[in-house]
């Protein structure tokens, strides 16, 4: 991630003082939904109906939290599933998005050591499929609470995944 500032709508002052963006918190998460679309008859009606169900699963891959923040919660108790993956206890240093269209963008899976392995993913035992009456697919949603000038502002996305079936080894070599 990189931020890319918007230099038309912003002030000449803004334009030519260094800003830096500080994160404050970070969650990434897994979500699956199970899409199930069945026929039933209408008693009433006497009619056929198409219905389709949706069944939502989040499994937390990762959690950051700046220290100063971390140590302002350590009494509330995080789900045991937020310490999968990701930061927590919180890194002793602070992360920060590169403002320019010129840098490297920062790598939050490298420097959180998020990685999405098959044990990880017990819950979600089933790989992305579509059939004639039901769908799994996965979605991963990122949520981040940035500082910049002072002010606490938070932005969220989601993007769709693909998960495939664990590879087998082959057992010919």
């Amino acid at each position: 991630m990189r931020a890319i500032p918007e230099y038309v709508d912003t002030s000449e002052y803004l334009v030519n003082t260094p800003q830096v963006i500080d994160i404050n918190e970070f969650t990434l998460n897994l979500r699956s939904t199970l899409s199930i679309m069945g026929l039933f008859d209408d008693t009433a009606g006497g009619a056929t109906l198409v219905h389709e169900s949706h069944f939502n699963t989040k499994t937390v891959l990762g959690v950051y939290m700046k220290r100063r923040r971390a140590e302002q919660t350590k009494d509330q108790k995080l789900q045991p599933e937020a310490c999968l993956l990701g930061a927590y206890p919180p890194h002793s240093r602070s992360l920060t998005l590169p403002i320019s269209d010129n840098t490297t963008p920062l790598n939050l899976g490298e420097k959180l050591n998020l990685k999405l392995q098959n044990e990880q993913l017990q819950a979600h035992e089933a790989p992305t499929f579509i059939t004639y009456n039901i769908k799994r697919t996965y979605v991963l949603e990122w949520k981040m609470s940035l500082e910049v000038g002072g002010e606490i502002f938070k932005v969220k996305g989601k993007h769709p995944v693909l998960i495939m079936e664990k590879a087998e080894p082959d057992s010919d070599r």
